[in-house]
């Protein structure tokens, strides 16, 4: 849906050109971000969420692939504020929302390397305007 929202709304300047370089990039990111990244996190939240007694093996073994995906993260950025071209895009949106999905859901740990970059992220006043209408106070 992302995607279908950024392309209908060009002039955000969330995604890249049709067939340009940065644009496959910003699927890469995207589908990194919700399968590699977000099906670590899924895994322990079944563990810690489910019904039944949670597995502490199942638990560690997911954790330690989130933070593979966290240090993929963490390498891409470098000295980058921003996944793609050092620009915020879509690419941010799906994994910076996949990383603090981390913390505000007290998964796991969120690597020290990617705080500053979901700091940043969630800091941004668009999002801070979407959380005040989920959100309410």
């Amino acid at each position: 849906l992302i995607l279908h929202l950024a392309d209908q709304n060009l002039d955000a300047g969330l995604i890249a050109p049709l067939g340009s370089h940065e644009r496959a990039l910003q699927y890469q990111w995207c589908f990194f971000g919700m399968t590699d990244s977000e099906g670590a996190l899924m895994d322990i939240a079944r563990q810690l969420w489910g019904s039944g007694e949670a597995d502490q093996g199942i638990i560690d073994r997911a954790a330690a692939r989130f933070d593979a995906t966290a240090e993929v993260v963490e390498a891409a950025l470098g000295d980058d504020d921003y996944l793609v071209g050092n620009s915020f895009s879509v690419a941010d949106i799906v994994v910076g929302s996949v990383l603090g999905f981390a913390r505000t859901g007290e998964l796991t740990e969120l690597p020290t390397g990617v705080v500053p970059y979901v700091d940043r992220l969630e800091a941004r006043p668009a999002r801070q305007r979407a959380l005040a209408v989920a959100l309410p106070e």
